[in-house]
């Protein structure tokens, strides 16, 4: 009797440490789990993929204020690389964090820009400020030049015709962009440019907007982007004695 009653409560101890670390093991687990689903990525930009299109690096520019108020425009940012054997255009984008998105390929230098001799009805330069050969006899037997270079074969005085302006895709319009095969296509400074105008809220640092990125052949897809933080280090807040000192001065 007494054997049957010791290996029962070592039984039982038995039973209640397994179930404990079972328990405990689940415990972490879950704590792992619930943990992982609310981070975020730290990397500064989005990137995302439909068909051959991937768009790598991908943010709102950083506002120069700190943030963008209502109403205001925010050009992105980003990379996109055509990885198959067949051009693509970016078509479209679209968010409801603006009032309508301006897309634009990177400009190109227009043919004629550079000054040249304008040329007669006969093809050839006119030099100016040259007296014609014929001279009539003055009053005073010297001869005075009657005739100088035509009006009409010169442009300017100087004998050469202004430059044409260049002309550039305007801020309120919208085209879409190449992407040429096996091809890397960058937006924003001088090149290709995407524009959230109108902003129909206000935008800080790191704030996520959904943009949904349309493609000719690709189609499309929606990601989560990023508000960029500051390329540099802001400075550092004061101290508090000196916050308190400038109040009470």
């Amino acid at each position: 009797m007494s054997r049957g009653s010791s290996a029962a409560p070592s039984a039982r101890r038995v039973v209640v440490a397994v179930a404990g670390l079972a328990l405990a093991l689940s415990g972490c687990a879950a704590g792992q789990l619930a943990q992982t689903s609310q981070q975020r990525s730290t990397v500064d930009g989005a990137a995302g993929q439909v068909g051959s299109i991937a768009l790598r690096n991908v943010k709102i520019a950083f506002p120069a204020s700190g943030r963008y108020q209502k109403g205001d425009s925010a050009p992105l940012e980003f990379d996109v690389v055509n990885q198959g054997d067949q051009a693509d255009r970016l078509v479209d984008v679209r968010t409801d964090a603006a009032s309508q998105v301006l897309i634009s390929p990177a400009p190109q230098p227009s043919a004629g820009a550079e000054p040249t001799a304008t040329a007669t009805d006969s093809g050839s330069a006119t030099p100016t400020g040259t007296a014609s050969p014929t001279g009539t006899p003055s009053p005073t037997g010297t001869a005075t030049p009657t005739g100088t270079a035509s009006p009409t074969g010169t442009a300017s005085p100087t004998g050469t015709e202004a430059p044409t302006p260049t002309t550039s895709s305007s801020a309120s319009e919208s085209a879409p962009v190449p992407l040429p095969a096996e091809g890397l296509v960058p937006f924003g400074g001088t090149g290709a440019s995407v524009v959230l105008d109108g902003l129909t809220r206000e935008l800080l640092s790191t704030e996520i907007v959904n943009l949904t990125f349309v493609f000719d052949r690709a189609g499309e897809v929606t990601i989560e982007v990023p508000v960029a933080t500051p390329a540099t280090p802001l400075p550092p807040a004061p101290p508090i004695d000196d916050v308190t000192a400038e109040s009470t001065g």
